[in-house]
C-alpha cells in the first residue's frame, strides 16, 4: 500500500472511532421542547377497529395523541415505493407498525401516556413465509423479464439441468445511531427538522406532504462531519404547547426503534440452469426470483 493510499481515510472516521461523532440524538436541544413516543401493533396483520385515547390523555404530562385524524396532509412517507403510512388509518402490515404517537412534556410523560392508548385489532392472517408469499402471489411488483432464444427449446434439448431454491433473510446493519428526529419552529414562519436519515430531499418531502405544505427549496444542509444530522426548513404555521409555540422531539429507545425501522423483507429465488457436456451453458431461468412480501 502506497503512502498516499494510507493517508486516505473516511471523512467521518475520526469522529466515529474516538466517539466525538455527535449524533441527531445527541444535539443540545432548545428549552421546552416536547417528546413523542409510538404506539406499537402486536400484530403482523391486522385491521384497525378503533382507538381510545382517554387514558393516555389523563396521565400527568401527557398533551396529546396523535392518529390519522391529526395529518392534514398526504398520510405516506414511503420513499420508493408509496406504501407507508406515517400512521396507519384502517390496517396494519407489519408487527411493531407504530399506530399512534404520544405527545408529552417530557419523555417519560409520552411512554407512559402510550402504555395507556388501547387499541382493538381485528387480527388477519400474515404471509410469514417467501413459500406462502409466492403462493398467492404477493410480490412488490410485476415481473420484470429478460429473454433471449428460447430457453424452453433449450432445457428440453440439454444434457444437463440444474435446479435449485435460494432463500435470503433480509439483514440490515447494525447503524450505532437510534433513529431520532426534532423540530423547532423558527422566527419567519417555518419548522427546522433534524433527522437522522439517509434521505434529506425525501424527508424533506415527507415532512412537507404530511403537513400539506410546500417544501422550501434550497433549505436543507447535509451535515457529514460524523454527524447523521438534517437540517431542513419547512413553511408553516408553529405548534403551541401549554406553554406557547414549542418544538418536539422523537428519539425512542433501542427497543421500539428497531421495530418499525428494521423490516427488510425476505427475498426468494428459483432457478434453472442447462448446459452442455462441455459446460457450456445453454439457457438459464428465474421463474420465480421475486422479492416477495413475507409479511402482509
Amino acid at each position: 500500500m502506497s503512502s498516499r493510499d494510507r493517508q486516505q481515510h473516511h471523512e467521518s472516521a475520526i469522529g466515529h472511532v474516538t466517539g466525538r461523532a455527535v449524533y441527531t440524538d445527541d444535539q443540545r436541544l432548545p428549552s421546552g421542547m416536547v417528546s413523542l413516543y409510538p404506539v406499537l401493533s402486536p400484530h403482523a396483520h391486522a385491521r384497525i377497529l378503533g382507538r381510545e385515547t382517554a387514558a393516555a390523555l389523563a396521565v400527568p404530562g401527557v398533551l396529546t395523541v396523535l392518529t390519522p385524524d391529526d395529518i392534514p396532509g398526504k398520510n405516506d412517507t414511503g420513499v420508493i415505493r408509496a406504501d407507508e403510512p406515517l400512521i396507519p388509518a384502517e390496517e396494519v402490515s407489519y408487527w411493531g407498525q407504530p399506530v399512534a404517537w404520544v405527545v408529552g412534556e417530557t419523555a417519560a410523560a409520552a411512554r407512559q401516556g402510550a402504555e395507556q392508548v388501547q387499541v382493538e385489532y381485528e387480527p388477519l392472517p400474515a404471509l410469514l413465509s417467501v413459500a406462502e408469499a409466492v403462493a398467492v402471489e404477493s410480490f412488490h411488483s410485476e415481473p420484470d423479464v429478460c429473454r433471449r432464444g428460447d430457453p424452453d427449446r433449450a432445457m428440453v434439448e440439454a444434457e444437463h439441468v440444474l435446479t435449485g431454491e435460494l432463500e435470503m433473510g433480509g439483514q440490515d446493519h447494525f447503524y450505532l445511531e437510534t433513529q431520532a428526529a426534532w423540530a423547532i419552529p423558527a422566527t419567519d414562519g417555518t419548522f427546522e427538522v433534524y433527522s437522522s436519515t439517509q434521505h434529506p430531499n425525501s424527508t424533506q418531502t415527507a415532512v412537507a406532504e404530511a403537513l400539506k405544505l410546500p417544501p422550501q427549496s434550497g433549505g436543507g444542509h447535509l451535515f457529514t462531519d460524523g454527524r447523521c444530522l438534517w437540517g431542513q426548513r419547512v413553511p408553516g404555521e408553529s405548534p403551541r404547547g401549554p406553554r406557547g409555540p414549542c418544538g418536539s422531539q422523537n428519539g425512542p429507545t433501542r427497543a421500539p426503534e428497531l421495530s418499525p425501522s428494521s423490516r427488510h423483507d425476505h427475498h426468494g429465488q428459483a432457478s434453472r440452469f442447462s448446459r452442455s457436456v462441455s459446460g457450456r451453458m445453454r439457457s438459464r431461468r428465474h421463474p420465480q426470483s421475486t422479492g416477495a412480501r413475507p409479511v402482509q
